[in-house]
């Protein structure tokens, strides 16, 4: 074999010796960035719809508020903005679509077997609802003048929370809250009884929601 010969051998191996060195560095330097990936996303959180609540005693709209679905939106409203790392949220557009598609009732709300079945309809580990014990929004009378004449709207809210865990079939978390309410328009009034009830249950519901009440 001439030199010239073997210079060309040894120059091609070096060039796929070289070749291969690069692969190698490729592959380590995905399944590095693979692994940063894997770790920088958290696993997905658990599923989680918020129903419309139930009142017992029927309650009719206060101006805009339907209080049965602002209580659900409120509620869904806080878990996006403190929770979105830790759950899943179903929408509440989903929510009532599924609730629609199986003929739900406010009074189902009370029904481990219907809430099973709405969280098997959208695949949901947890079931948020509830339901307004008391909601009482009142003109005040001439002892509660305000400023430009008129009278003073008061109002009392009660509302129950509760979580519903699909897996272990029962509710994990419940709690009540009231709250009592001053001001100048019953709509108002009703709106601000219900966002500060909930957010007063909120703490325990989130504890609930992400932990399945263990």
């Amino acid at each position: 074999m001439s030199i010239q010969t073997g210079e060309i051998m040894g120059n091609s191996f070096r060039h796929w010796m070289r070749v291969g060195a690069l692969f190698i560095l490729a592959v380590t330097l995905a399944a590095r960035f693979s692994a940063q990936t894997a770790v920088a996303q958290p696993a997905q959180g658990p599923g989680v719809a918020v129903v419309d609540f139930y009142a017992p005693s029927p309650l009719s709209p206060v101006g805009a508020v339907i209080p049965e679905e602002l209580a659900a939106d409120v509620l869904a409203g806080l878990l996006t903005k403190s929770a979105p790392q830790q759950v899943r949220l179903l929408s509440r557009a989903a929510v009532r679509q599924a609730a629609s598609e199986i003929g739900w009732k406010g009074a189902d709300v009370l029904r481990f077997a219907r809430l099973q079945e709405l969280a098997r309809r959208l695949n949901a580990d947890r079931i948020v609802t509830g339901w307004i014990q008391r909601l009482e929004v009142n003109q005040g009378g001439s002892s509660s003048p305000v400023p430009g004449g008129g009278n003073a709207v008061t109002g009392f809210a009660t509302v129950n929370v509760q979580v519903f865990d699909a897996k272990q079939g029962r509710i994990v978390s419940q709690v009540q809250e009231s709250a009592y309410e001053i001001g100048l328009v019953r709509a108002r009034v009703a709106e601000q009884l219900l966002h500060t009830v909930l957010e007063r249950a909120f703490p325990s519901v989130l504890q609930a929601v992400v932990s399945g009440g263990g």
